[in-house]
């Protein structure tokens, strides 16, 4: 950043539809790579197997794994917050929560401190240690 945002390098974009070789860049390098680095021929017969059998197998696996798991997604509300002339989500407080789910939040109030917004002081709820 010190010479500005200009020369940042410019973002990769992908896209979220599965596609068959989205997992394939991670295996298959380091499989280069020693396959590079050793100039055995024992390396290469290793190697055979390896992109014959197990990498298209692999690789129908990753892109099954890809087609059943999808991309979570905000609800719209959230996705829009912040945008000129778009709704501003409500916000959460303890009484939107039932009783039970109250007391654990309570319960665990010294984990994180609960603000008071008019005086600036920490909330005591009366079951401090």
């Amino acid at each position: 950043m010190e010479d500005g945002p200009e020369n940042l390098p410019k973002p990769r974009l992908s896209t979220h539809l599965p596609m068959p070789f989205h997992g394939l860049g991670g295996h298959i390098s380091p499989m280069i790579h020693a396959a590079q680095n050793s100039k055995s021929i024992v390396m290469y017969l290793l190697l055979i197997p390896v992109f014959l059998i197990l990498l298209p197998v692999y690789t129908a696996g990753y892109f099954i794994s890809e087609c059943l798991c999808w991309q979570p997604r905000w609800p719209k509300v959230i996705r829009q917050a912040g945008k000129k002339g778009k709704p501003i989500p409500k916000e959460t407080t303890l009484s939107d929560y039932p009783p039970d789910v109250q007391k654990g939040i309570l319960e665990s109030r010294l984990e994180w401190c609960v603000l008071d917004e008019k005086t600036g002081k920490y909330v005591d709820y009366g079951n401090s240690d």
